[in-house]
């Protein structure tokens, strides 16, 4: 086990490296490490917080679906109050606006990993706005195949089971 000072060092000094390709791996591996021992600190939240925008800015899809992974991780195992839950939640949605189709669609592509792996009466409170961010999903697809691609992405949204999608 590593100290905390040595947590929180090589935490504050990976962050850049998530932009990198040839070096976003190691960062990747530290991160999961530490969300896998649940190590609180305020650098592992910030981390987190990265990450989610790395998600959706990064141009690799290689580095899209790591960050997507890691940051399920951290959603998933680590304790969030219902606030800081909703402020991912609410980031995620904001995002299905983002002027690059890959980045919205990576947004939705993290929604849906997280419907499938958290409670659902944890994103009741946020589920009002991925619904209402839909037109602006579809809307901001600027090819026919980039707007069947998220019209699908909602369509298993249908069968949750939420009252307030009817």
């Amino acid at each position: 086990d590593l100290p905390v000072e040595a947590i929180i060092f090589l935490l504050e000094h990976l962050q850049p490296d998530l932009d990198e390709p040839e070096r976003q791996n190691a960062a990747m591996s530290f991160a999961r490490a530490v969300f896998g021992k649940k190590v609180m600190l305020p650098q592992v939240y910030s981390f987190a917080d990265r990450l989610s925008e790395v998600l959706v800015q990064n141009q690799s899809d290689h580095i899209r679906n790591n960050s997507r992974a890691a940051y399920l991780q951290f959603i998933s195992s680590y304790p969030l109050g219902q606030t800081r839950l909703d402020r991912h939640l609410a980031s995620l949605a904001a995002n299905f606006r983002y002027a690059s189709s890959s980045g919205r669609l990576s947004a939705m592509e993290m929604v849906r990993l997280l419907l499938e792996k958290v409670r659902v009466d944890q994103l009741e409170s946020a589920f009002i706005q991925f619904y209402e961010a839909r037109p602006s999903a579809i809307a901001g697809c600027s090819s026919i195949s980039g707007s069947i691609q998220a019209i699908a992405w909602f369509m298993p949204m249908a069968s949750v089971g939420w009252s307030c999608w009817c």
